[in-house]
């Protein structure tokens, strides 16, 4: 299947416009917004020798993830082949559940008249579709980074990866020389307890995170092979809580080091 990203010449949403939100996707957003804060808390923790699963691409990792039965606490994995970037998922898994593909799906629909954007019933479809990534600080309490994996080069698509000094020292300045480097991953999989989120919802997907190892490197990534995307909320004059202004951006990942350094 043809990833909608390579699709559209201008992978955007363009300018900012206002769309209805239901109240049970609005609940599922800010609490992916406000679980980003568990990140700080992680404690890196000595692993074993042995890995228990490989994955070359992310559709298998995370739809193995949904299936509920296939990932468990402390699973040693090893990613191969994953582009490794200062860019993780804000809704990390999202991206490859059925209503997230369907809202993908319904918003090929409302693209402009020159296929250069979305309409504004599109943008929305691409946010609720999983559209959307977070660079994060550094916990400097504890030398925990933060990064993002992908097969894709495609951040919003991708695993998140905590590392420690030693490792994040090895890679970030081809990361930030090039946008991203192109690596084999060996690490555990830990997951957030789901008390210490901020708000508490039935989960449609564990949060998971690798706990990195090792990390190979293979070469640097290519330009072309790095997309990293920002959605965009904001609230309308009403103060209705569900009227909100829904909007993307994507952007390459170079010129984004560029500009940040």
């Amino acid at each position: 299947m043809t990833e909608i990203e390579r699709t559209v010449p201008i992978f955007q949403g363009g300018s900012p416009t206002w769309g209805y939100l239901e109240k049970s996707v609005l609940d599922e957003l800010i609490a992916d917004a406000l679980d980003e804060y568990l990140y700080k808390q992680v404690q890196l923790q000595p692993l074993s020798h042995l890995f228990n699963a490989t994955y070359t691409d992310n559709s298998t990792f995370w739809n193995k993830t949904l299936e509920g039965k296939h990932h468990f606490q402390g699973m040693r994995v090893r990613l191969q082949g994953f582009h490794l970037t200062e860019w993780m998922p804000s809704s990390p898994g999202r991206y490859y559940t059925h209503e997230a593909q369907a809202s993908r799906e319904q918003a090929g629909y409302y693209r402009g008249s020159e296929m250069r954007e979305y309409k504004p019933d599109g943008k929305r479809f691409m946010v609720f579709g999983g559209i959307g990534s977070v660079r994060l600080a550094a916990n400097l309490s504890n030398n925990t980074y933060f990064l993002g994996a992908s097969s894709t080069g495609i951040t919003h698509q991708g695993i998140p990866v905590i590392l420690q000094e030693q490792q994040y020292l090895q890679i970030i300045q081809i990361i930030k020389n090039h946008g991203g480097c192109f690596t084999n991953l060996v690490g555990t999989l830990q997951i957030f307890p789901p008390h210490r989120r901020l708000i508490q919802y039935p989960q449609k997907i564990e949060k998971y995170y690798l706990a990195l190892k090792s990390v190979e490197v293979i070469r640097p990534s290519r330009n072309d092979e790095l997309l990293a995307t920002v959605s965009i909320a904001f609230q309308r004059r009403s103060g209705d809580i569900g009227d909100k202004g829904w909007s993307f951006c994507s952007f390459n990942q170079i010129l984004a080091c560029l500009i940040t350094a």
